[in-house]
């Protein structure tokens, strides 16, 4: 989690809680969707509100409100760390 965690600024680093787990079947349609789904049916994690930072919106379904997107050849810039400080305002609100 530290390597994952220092490519973060601070502020959004101490929110990073873990990563997800690899989904067995690639067969399915939004794989990284779906091991996000699988993550979070851990207890402590149930009620609370997620954000993903991916470069792939095909992973995702249509319109997915937890999705930052990210340009795969840029990668996590001031862009998407915009957009994600944005959500993370509007999900304390």
């Amino acid at each position: 989690m530290s390597d994952l965690k220092k490519h973060f600024s601070p502020d959004i680093s101490t929110r990073i809680v873990g990563k997800t787990p690899n989904w067995e079947d690639e067969s399915d349609e939004h794989v990284r969707y779906l091991e996000i789904r699988e993550f979070m049916k851990h207890p402590k994690l149930t009620s609370v509100r997620w954000i993903a930072v991916d470069d792939s919106d095909v992973e995702f379904p249509p319109g997915c409100a937890n999705l930052v997107l990210c340009d795969s050849g840029r990668g996590f810039d001031e862009r998407a760390a915009q957009e994600l400080r944005e959500r993370f305002a509007t999900a304390e609100d």
